[in-house]
């Protein structure tokens, strides 16, 4: 099985023990993010993310490394239209 889904939920072996994936998953990106706000010692950050299952995994994660940093949201949006998510942002 070789897919090109960026769906973390493909990830578990213990359900899909076959399943190749020819691209990474979103979450290789949480470590950077993180490492960019707290270097800039960013204590609340505006959220934007995407209504899509994987980039709702992603910002889980996010969420819960920031906490761990004492960062806060300012505003958190799940979207599906990028430019009215932005603009309501600022």
């Amino acid at each position: 099985q070789i897919g090109l889904n960026l769906s973390p939920e493909l990830s578990d072996r213990s359900i899909y023990p076959y399943y190749t994936r020819m691209s990474t998953t979103f979450n290789v990106y949480v470590k950077p993010l993180v490492s960019i706000v707290t270097k800039f010692n960013w204590k609340k950050i505006g959220f934007l993310v995407q209504d899509y299952s994987a980039f709702k995994s992603v910002a889980s994660e996010l969420e819960r490394d920031f906490m761990a940093r004492n960062i806060s949201y300012s505003k958190r949006m799940y979207f599906t239209d990028a430019t009215a998510a932005l603009t309501s942002l600022l």
